[in-house]
């Protein structure tokens, strides 16, 4: 019999817990949610609702200290509630937390750690004193993290060694640190072998999640999809659960690439990214691209663009490749609306958009393709954007719209309305973010756009220049014609630079952004994203029912 919720449960506990139905990744989401379950478990006027939030906000506790088993917060919600020191399964929660809390981080000799972001910092910050002394899990917890961030495994291997002897169940936790740091660093082969030392039954739900999702990777999608199952059945109160689970019991259909004018065509822009550019289009003549045609537009650059694109067009067969050299920078939204105005590019149903500097694996056309085949109707097709570099940090997912009141605004004098919530951004690569669905915007780092939702919308915003935002926009607009975006993250593009936010880093770029901010919000005012959000929500919440029916189905319950 499956414990999963319902879609009937689902509906009540969404209304109980704002923006569940948009995901549970990362600790922050997820003690958000712990949060308001907790409350409304409490201030519910309904003993139906009551015990439902109670059961999620515990069952989520538990998910989430296996997934952060060194949070003080959630290892304190462990042992101060009866009812979840029973669910840690012999974890000694209270005598983690002993050190485990964080110690006064405002005083100045914290001032190293602040500003340890390289590994020879942080192994200079993380003294002997530090890793063996009243806070030593806070320490060891807080260098890992770092350590992967900066992709130097060794050390992060190396500060997971340094649990002190004397801790209890040191063994389990080594064994469960060991085993993540090494999915992100080795094979997934050797991932598995250290995965199989992860026995304490404290972390068993991450131990099958982990399994299954390294089985897919192996090409064994059976049994990963019958242990996705079994794990859903057990603890399907978790969004990103059901919607994987869903996807690995019931693949996307892979449509074949259409030839002539049904074919989208591939565009790019470029400026001043001579190497980048290089190394994008050598993965993407190595892909599989069938008969697309492809354009590439030098946005005035100046540095060895032009002798890139000369000995790119030499490699693709006559009238495959075409290059359009513009002798100035006219920005992003105009040069994406040049592209679209090319007769050969305007005629066809699709148009897929790559930026200069990602690395494509061989399968990503065909699962764009075979996306909006499935869903006509999309404005946008996009998928993850992840860091290059191990660990291959999410850049990019599915992004919806927060209610206003949990916005974080950008301005004390402005209204603002428009408030994006990227989900899964800058965390580590997980497979709980490989599944289809419907949102409000896809990344226009590798996206594919409908000619029907460009006729319906039109197509970029030049007041957007020289960038940001704009991609937004247009499917802000699309989405208000009908037009959604569709995520399809089982599709994973290397991006070799930060994204553009992340790059903000000059007082000018910053300037920059909140100024396209403010046009952002003139544009589209109150009612305007009220209604997008509702009906973006909407559809994500139905998606969400829909998937949850079905593998109700499948369990036979």
């Amino acid at each position: 019999m499956s414990q999963a919720f319902t879609a009937d449960q689902i509906d009540a506990l969404c209304a109980a817990v704002p923006t569940l139905e948009y995901g549970a990744l990362g600790l922050e989401h997820q003690w958000r949610h712990i949060s308001f379950a907790l409350r409304a478990s409490n201030q519910a006027e309904s003993h139906e609702i009551r015990e439902l939030c109670s059961r999620f906000a515990l069952e989520m506790t538990v998910w989430a200290m296996q997934d952060a088993p060194l949070d003080a917060r959630l290892l304190r919600l462990m042992a101060d509630m009866d009812a979840l020191s029973g669910c840690a399964a012999g974890l000694p929660v209270s005598r983690w937390l002993e050190t485990a809390t964080a110690p006064d981080l405002t005083d100045p000799e914290s001032a190293d750690w602040h500003a340890a972001h390289t590994a020879p910092d942080i192994q200079r910050a993380l003294t002997a004193s530090r890793l063996a002394g009243p806070h030593s899990l806070y320490w060891i917890n807080a260098g890992i993290n770092r350590a992967l961030a900066c992709g130097d495994f060794e050390l992060a291997q190396r500060i997971a060694d340094s649990i002190p002897e004397s801790l209890p169940a040191r063994e389990a936790l080594h064994a469960r640190l060991h085993a993540e740091i090494t999915s992100h660093t080795l094979g997934t082969e050797q991932a598995m072998a250290a995965l199989q030392q992860v026995t304490h039954p404290g972390f068993a739900l991450w131990h099958t999640q982990q399994t299954a999702t390294l089985l897919l990777q192996l090409g064994e999608r059976e049994t990963a999809a019958s242990l996705f199952r079994d794990l859903w059945k057990t603890m399907g109160f978790h969004p990103n659960l059901t919607l994987q689970t869903y996807e690995a019991s019931t693949p996307l259909a892979k449509s074949p690439l259409p030839d002539s004018l049904n074919a989208p065509a591939i565009v790019l822009y470029s400026w001043n990214k001579a190497e980048q550019l290089r190394q994008t289009l050598e993965s993407l003549r190595a892909s599989d691209t069938g008969d697309c045609p492809i354009f590439v537009l030098d946005n005035g650059s100046t540095d060895a663009t032009a002798a890139v694109l000369d000995r790119e067009a030499a490699q693709w067969a006559e009238g495959r490749f075409r290059r359009i050299s513009l002798p100035i920078n006219v920005g992003a939204p105009a040069a994406r609306n040049w592209l679209l105005s090319l007769p050969e590019v305007r005629q066809r149903p699709w148009t897929v958009f790559l930026d200069d500097d990602i690395i494509l694996p061989d399968h990503w056309l065909r699962t764009l393709w075979s996306t909006a085949q499935a869903h006509p109707q999309a404005g946008a097709v996009g998928c993850t954007i992840t860091d290059h570099t191990a660990p291959h940090a999410i850049q990019c997912a599915d992004f919806h719209l927060l209610p206003q009141a949990m916005g974080q605004r950008s301005f004390e004098d402005l209204q603002e309305h428009a408030f994006v919530y990227g989900n899964a951004s800058g965390e580590r690569d997980t497979a709980l973010t490989a599944f289809t669905r419907p949102c409000m915007h896809v990344s226009g780092c590798c996206h594919m756009i409908s000619a029907r939702s460009i006729d319906a919308c039109g197509a970029f915003d030049v007041r957007f220049s020289p960038s940001q935002f704009d991609d937004l926009e247009r499917d802000m607009r699309a989405g208000l014609a009908g037009y959604h975006a569709v995520y399809n993250g089982s599709l994973r593009i290397r991006h070799m630079q930060h994204s553009s936010l992340r790059q903000a880093n000059t007082p000018a770029k910053n300037g920059h952004i909140f100024g396209n901010k403010i046009k952002l919000e003139h544009i589209h005012g109150e009612k305007a994203v009220a209604r997008l959000r509702d009906a973006s929500r909407t559809l994500v919440r139905d998606d969400l029912k829909r998937k949850t029916a079905r593998l109700h189905n499948m369990a036979g319950a």
